[in-house]
């Protein structure tokens, strides 16, 4: 069986491996595009002012989205990372605390500056609420992206009906992304002896 340092420099490597693929399936998707669309649509018919290309909303729109789907994908560690059996549940844990940690980590360097302190302060938010009422961080989502949509508080309502307008298939889109990306990555055990 390999060494303790073998297997969590294995898990770290796999943890680059899978943000390398949310970041491509979130670009390859245009999750964040599609929002932004979602919402402007729902602007115009508002008469409010729409999200700019390159604009600080749409940066911090693109933030959520990757933070919410980093949280997503937490949530199916253990179903990827370790085969039954094999360890104890303390091990088991352990090894599924590490897996997220860097994936955390690696999330948070690869963000933009201005994000990269607030990317565990979110997640924590999502794991705290989720831990109170199930589907809380999605809830939590919706308000965030509302927030991250205009700083005017009628625009933030017009904004909210907007995203929950695509709230849906967004939400269910992102969860396929954090599901593929962990099959894609960890579709074979890899803590072979």
């Amino acid at each position: 069986m390999a060494s303790e340092k073998q297997l969590r420099n294995k898990i770290n490597t796999d943890a680059q491996r899978v943000l390398a693929s949310i970041k491509e399936l979130l670009d390859v998707m245009r999750i964040t595009e599609n929002m932004i669309e979602s919402i402007n649509e729902h602007c115009k018919t508002v008469r409010q002012e729409e999200i700019r290309k390159n604009s600080d909303e749409q940066h911090r729109l693109e933030f959520e989205v990757f933070c919410y789907t980093i949280f997503l994908t937490t949530k199916q560690t253990r179903k990827y990372l370790v085969p039954k059996g094999i360890f104890s549940k303390e091990t088991e844990e352990e090894l599924c605390g590490f897996f997220d940690g860097a994936l955390t980590y690696q999330s948070m360097i690869s963000c933009r500056t201005e994000f990269q302190d607030t990317m565990v302060e979110q997640l924590d938010k999502y794991q705290a609420i989720e831990n109170k009422e199930t589907g809380g961080s999605l809830q939590l989502f919706g308000i965030l992206i509302a927030r991250a949509a205009t700083r005017d508080m009628q625009k933030r309502l017009n904004a909210y009906t907007g995203a929950s307008i695509a709230g849906e298939g967004v939400v269910l889109t992102i969860g396929e992304i954090a599901m593929r990306a962990m099959e894609k990555e960890l579709k074979h055990p890899h803590l072979d002896t």
